[in-house]
């Protein structure tokens, strides 16, 4: 049997997983894989930060105001997971749904890589 996959491991998995849902065209599993990553990452940063495990908004709350993450990346990080949450629960692949996927993929991953 393997090893366990480690957090960096977990979150390149998730990444290319979106990256193949996008190309696929498949929008809705796509925001719900970014959401999933996103978890990943937050849950992650915040056991460094030693907060005690909450729900996914509250923990991205926490970090802002630890100051472990700033202003612009909670606000992105909350937009992931409202349309990963949205994406869960519509079985929807619009335009809208998209625009939505590319625009806030590309910031999260560019984040990720600095």
């Amino acid at each position: 049997m393997g090893q366990p996959l480690n957090i960096w491991d977990k979150i390149q998995q998730g990444v290319s997983e979106t990256e193949r849902l996008i190309a696929q065209k498949d929008y809705n599993k796509a925001m719900i894989q970014s959401r999933q990553t996103l978890e990943v990452m937050v849950k992650a940063l915040g056991n460094k930060a030693c907060i005690v495990e909450s729900d996914l908004a509250t923990t991205i709350d926490q970090l802002y105001d630890g100051r472990w993450i700033d202003k612009s990346t909670r606000e992105h990080y909350h937009k992931i997971r409202i349309i990963g949450n949205k994406a869960a629960h519509e079985d929807n692949n619009s335009a809208a749904l998209r625009s939505a996927t590319y625009s806030h993929c590309w910031l999260f991953y560019w984040e990720l890589s600095y």
